[in-house]
């Protein structure tokens, strides 16, 4: 009768085949993140939507306007609706800045103010 034992030689062939495809997954995702980063917009929504310890999460972004660009520095100003309790909605201004690979990043970012009023009328 044929023993039913596993060989430790193919368990430690399939460890190592799910190592290196997990490894190539994260590659994969990282390379199609930094591709959206090319688009300004999708960086801006992508940093203030997402993120465990943003300060700044919105639960979603209502609008934006480019008030100032060149090729290496943006200014936006968002507005959108706070992630925290009571969502009141809110309004940045963020300075980006793309790096030499042409990646948008987040240099700062400013809150203007809470527009309270606009959450009153709705």
């Amino acid at each position: 009768m044929a023993s039913l034992k596993k060989n430790p030689k193919h368990k430690n062939t399939l460890i190592v085949f799910f190592c290196i495809l997990v490894f190539i997954l994260i590659i994969v995702i990282h390379n199609i993140q930094n591709s959206k980063n090319t688009d300004i917009n999708y960086s801006a929504k992508h940093y203030l939507t997402t993120g465990f310890f943003n300060n700044y999460k919105l639960y979603n972004v209502d609008y934006y306007h480019l008030v100032f660009s060149d090729t290496k520095i943006a200014i936006l100003e968002v507005q959108g609706m706070e992630y925290k309790v009571p969502h009141k909605t809110v309004k940045y201004r963020i300075i980006m800045q793309k790096n030499s690979e042409g990646l948008w990043s987040v240099k700062t970012l400013e809150p203007l103010s809470y527009l309270e009023n606009v959450n009153q009328s709705n």
